[in-house]
């Protein structure tokens, strides 16, 4: 499943994906002069990506709920096809937006406005 989609204006097209059968997701990033898709590497793997949402100049990503019932927040690290964590919020992390260096993350559970994305606290699990 594709769950959200994302385009800058240089036409790089980022999608959010989950997949039932192997309960992994994905955060894929399509080269626009290659025509190839990407998989972005992940730190911690997730059953699936929600959304994608830019702020400041920078791409995130939301995820759905753990085992634990919480979600991560990523920042999608466009030039090392990366996700690093910066914040988890409990619950599924529906849907993100941001605000100059601010971030916003809504979930069934919590909603959660991240004022410190620079200073990040450690995940404990």
């Amino acid at each position: 499943m594709i769950s959200s989609i994302y385009r800058n204006e240089n036409d790089l097209l980022i999608i959010a994906k989950g997949n039932a059968r192997s309960g992994m997701g994905t955060i894929e990033i399509l080269n626009p002069f290659t025509n190839r898709w990407s998989v972005c590497q992940q730190p911690i793997s997730e059953r699936a990506f929600l959304d994608i949402f830019e702020a400041n100049e920078k791409v995130y990503a939301t995820t759905s709920q753990d085992e634990d019932g919480f979600s991560r927040i990523y920042e999608v690290h466009k030039k090392s096809m990366s996700l690093i964590p910066i914040e988890t919020v409990a619950g599924h992390g529906f849907r993100g937006a941001g605000f100059k260096d601010q971030l916003f993350i809504c979930s069934h559970r919590e909603s959660k406005w991240i004022t410190h994305r620079y200073n990040p606290t450690a995940l404990i699990y």
